[in-house]
């Protein structure tokens, strides 16, 4: 996904281990984005998932959109 440079979308950051490795959550979110380019666009929350090992593998990215409210206290 490319981003532009001056948006800075709020993040949160875990560590998890699993049985053998340490790995990183990162998630970053915005609300009230919409969803096509038209003044009548359906606004959504939208979300994007990427776990890392430590050695900077991207192992998983997802993102998606919700109606529910993001926020740092629900969002990992």
């Amino acid at each position: 996904m490319i981003r532009a440079s001056f948006l800075r979308l709020p993040t949160i950051i875990t560590k998890q281990w699993t049985v053998q490795v340490e790995k990183t959550y990162t998630y970053c979110y915005l609300n009230g984005v919409p969803l096509r380019n038209s003044d009548d666009a359906l606004l959504v929350n939208w979300c994007e998932l990427t776990v890392t090992t430590t050695d900077g593998k991207v192992t998983y990215h997802n993102s998606f959109a919700t109606s529910y409210p993001l926020r740092d206290e629900n969002v990992a």
